[in-house]
């Protein structure tokens, strides 16, 4: 018996007969009989129970919150996890149902009727973006030149494509949406049909697309847009922020939002390309 795990929990008949909790109990029994192997001094690398108990308190806390069955939200946030739980189950990607920045909405209609009509409010340039993961406000970043009394702010060449999945996140300025016919959320920038009037007129507005409305923007949850990519975009890799040229120029094959067990950040896999790559290392040249 391993030392520092926390006691396996009592569970309901129907959350241990459910297949959410089977497929999450088998890779915790795993990762305890594998730490059971390897360490001679009987104490677990991680408390594995713990995070399966989380895991079932934050279901429970979905289901009390939207009406929903805890196992099928379990069921859903199973069925939708491809990398390691360790990971995968934590505040960022399943905060708690409370405050302003949390919204709940029965279909994902409702939801892109709530948020249309503006953009979202990139949180690093305020600029008004189509895009909830992936600034497009066309604004170029500031950076300072000179110093001490000298120093001022000017437009650098750098567009704003800050990312709400990347390292930084939100910045605090962003909100989760989650909705119950889809049993999944996603954290984007904040819709600017949310904000108040005072607030919309002080900032920059969205910039019509040719030939299109203002309104044409892209849904913060759909099928497609798990980390600001999407399956069949053509994309050019660099192995290094720094690098000029693509080492690699293919179309994606996979997405992963939160990363893989060895890295949090999101991750793509590009036709002919082995393994998978960070997302912030890739340029989008053609939307698929």
């Amino acid at each position: 018996m391993l030392k520092n795990l926390t006691a396996a929990p009592e569970v309901s008949a129907e959350i241990a007969t459910s297949e959410g909790y089977k497929k999450l109990k088998a890779a915790v029994d795993h990762d305890i009989e594998g730490d059971e192997k390897r360490e001679s001094s009987g104490r677990a690398f991680h408390d594995y129970t713990a995070k399966l108990i989380w895991a079932l308190d934050r279901s429970k806390h979905y289901a009390e919150k939207t009406g929903l069955s805890q196992v099928d939200i379990l069921n859903s946030w199973e069925k939708s996890r491809d990398y390691w739980y360790m990971n995968y189950y934590q505040d960022a990607t399943f905060p708690l149902i409370e405050g302003e920045r949390v919204k709940v909405f029965d279909v994902v209609e409702d939801l892109h009727k709530s948020v249309a009509g503006f953009g979202f409010r990139c949180p690093a340039c305020d600029g008004a973006s189509r895009d909830p993961y992936t600034c497009d406000s066309g604004i170029k970043m500031k950076v300072t030149k000179g110093k001490g009394k000298k120093a001022k702010l000017v437009d650098s060449d750098k567009v704003c494509d800050w990312k709400v999945y990347g390292l930084l996140g939100d910045l605090g300025k962003g909100v989760y949406v989650f909705v119950k016919a889809e049993m999944r959320g996603n954290r984007v920038f904040k819709p600017i049909a949310w904000e108040t009037e005072e607030e919309r007129a002080a900032k920059p507005k969205l910039k019509p697309l040719p030939n299109k409305e203002p309104e044409t923007t892209k849904p913060p949850i759909s099928e497609t847009s798990a980390a600001g990519f999407q399956i069949n975009d053509e994309v050019g890799y660099k192995s290094s922020l720094k690098d000029t040229e693509f080492q690699h120029v293919g179309k994606i094959r996979s997405v992963h939002p939160e990363g893989i067990p060895s890295s949090n950040e999101p991750m793509v896999m590009i036709e002919g390309k082995s393994g998978v790559v960070l997302a912030s290392h890739c340029t989008l040249i053609k939307r698929g």
